[in-house]
């Protein structure tokens, strides 16, 4: 959390902030008491940033090869009961560095795409105000991509590093990140090295 306060006053050079300890300690009392905030540990086993939606090939060739392709539910933080009454470093005492932050799944969606709205009710409706209305175009495996392309924040992902934290292949990055340019979801700045 420390990393995002510095951040953030790293920009605003109006107003100068000491960030230190007891200015954490203020703004995790503030964070915490928002409605839509959990505070929670990683459940063993996960390992990814994002939740990963399989890609829709392996589902065809587990059913072509008459096996069932067993589809796993998002992973969830385990929430720490009294966290809000619980102060960071006692919660880092406890847990170390398992102990999240973090907002429901509603509203990290909303942040992300602009809309709290997942499914356009008329398909014949233009998509020109996202804020208003969500294409159907916006399956599982889009949103896991654009989530993982908003937490490069400006830095971005390449479709390389994307494929590496999907493993999705190429052939699916290029059209995930084609679905999101149609959404109006991203732009693409293209790189070249010399």
């Amino acid at each position: 959390m420390r990393d995002f306060v510095v951040g953030f006053y790293s920009h605003a050079v109006a107003h100068p902030q000491v960030v230190d300890d007891p200015f954490c300690a203020f703004v995790w009392s503030i964070v915490v008491e928002q409605p839509t905030v959990r505070v929670g540990i990683v459940p063993a086993g996960t390992s990814s940033e994002v939740y990963i939606a399989p890609q829709t090939s392996a589902k065809r060739k587990a059913a072509a090869k008459g096996e069932v392709h067993v589809e796993e539910a998002p992973p969830s933080l385990t929430l720490v009961e009294n966290a809000r009454e619980r102060s960071l470093e006692d919660l880092k005492a406890e847990y170390g560095e398992d102990i999240r932050i973090a907002v429901d799944p509603e509203t990290s969606f909303a942040a992300i795409t602009g809309s709290h709205i997942r499914v356009c009710p008329n398909r014949h409706q233009a998509y020109s105000e996202l804020t208003i209305r969500q294409s159907p175009k916006l399956s599982p495996m889009v949103y896991s991509a654009l989530q993982l392309i908003t937490r490069g924040r400006e830095g971005g992902i390449t479709t390389v590093e994307l494929g590496r934290k999907t493993k999705y292949d190429q052939k699916t990055c290029f059209y995930v990140i084609k679905q999101l340019l149609e959404l109006g979801l991203m732009y693409v700045e293209v790189v070249f090295s010399l």
